[in-house]
């Protein structure tokens, strides 16, 4: 029988900019009597990743532009804040009332290019946003240098945040920066159970950054880390999480191109 485990760490301390979180969730696994194991995957909120680094505005101290400020207006937001989320914009895909989705700098395609005020202690006067890490790889790729030095375990690290979606409703776990495990995984040779040649392509790393947010939670849960015990999974030294990412121009063909074809079978 083919398991898997997940496995929440529950006394992750609120996470301070200059933290080590690597050395600090081996001591937690210690504590929780998880210690890591060799072939580990370790996926790691953003949030804590994007506070160690110090990837935080105070939106009171930020001075919209013009560009910023007419569209605040247009779309009845806070100019400040919506002047952090262009900052962090490649290009607008959709700005409405309430909803912005974005293709962020390093390529994601995002609400509010991730831009988020959750968890987070406000300024003297004001609230506080979080960014995305700058390269959520090289974060990835510290961190896991980090615990494989403290614990002695090869393991691989995964780092997620919650994404909305343009065609769903609600928010699903998604990855954003890797180390020790390939974004794709294509298995050398698959039949399907007829014998028939198949040729698939995993998005392993969002499989498991999606599993690992069910049990992360996404308000007040405090648990930033989830071990997952189990998977089999394709390690890399060198991979990416752009190997994930289709260019943005692609995704807009195909949305145009499914637009068309819904319309001419509406129209019979």
């Amino acid at each position: 029988m083919k398991t898997l485990s997940l496995y929440a760490l529950e006394g992750i301390p609120l996470i301070q900019q200059g933290d080590d979180i690597g050395s600090i969730l081996c001591e937690v696994a210690e504590k929780d009597g998880v210690p890591l194991q060799d072939g580990d995957v370790i996926v790691i909120a953003s949030k804590i990743v994007s506070k160690a680094e110090g990837r935080l505005v105070d939106v009171q101290k930020v001075e919209p532009s013009k560009e910023a400020a007419a569209l605040a207006e247009q779309l009845n937001m806070d100019p400040r804040n919506l002047e952090v989320i262009l900052q962090e914009t490649k290009r607008m895909l959709i700005a409405r009332p309430g909803f912005l989705l974005t293709e962020h700098l390093l390529g994601f395609i995002c609400t509010s290019a991730g831009v988020d005020s959750s968890n987070t202690v406000a300024g003297p006067k004001g609230r506080v946003v979080s960014l995305l890490p700058q390269d959520p790889d090289a974060s990835a790729e510290r961190i896991r240098q980090g615990i494989e030095r403290k614990a002695g375990r090869k393991v691989a690290v995964v780092i997620n945040d919650t994404f909305g979606r343009a065609d769903r409703e609600g928010s699903v776990g998604m990855t954003i920066g890797i180390s020790g495990i390939a974004a794709v995984y294509r298995p050398a040779v698959a039949e399907d159970i007829h014998g028939k040649k198949r040729t698939p392509e995993i998005a392993q790393v969002d499989e498991i950054a999606a599993a690992a947010s069910l049990v992360m939670g996404q308000t007040n849960e405090r648990r930033p880390v989830v071990i997952v015990r189990g998977v089999q999974y394709q390690a890399s030294e060198t991979s990416q999480i752009r190997d994930l990412l289709h260019p943005v121009t692609k995704y807009l063909e195909d949305a145009r191109d499914a637009l068309a074809r819904a319309e001419r079978l509406e129209e019979g």
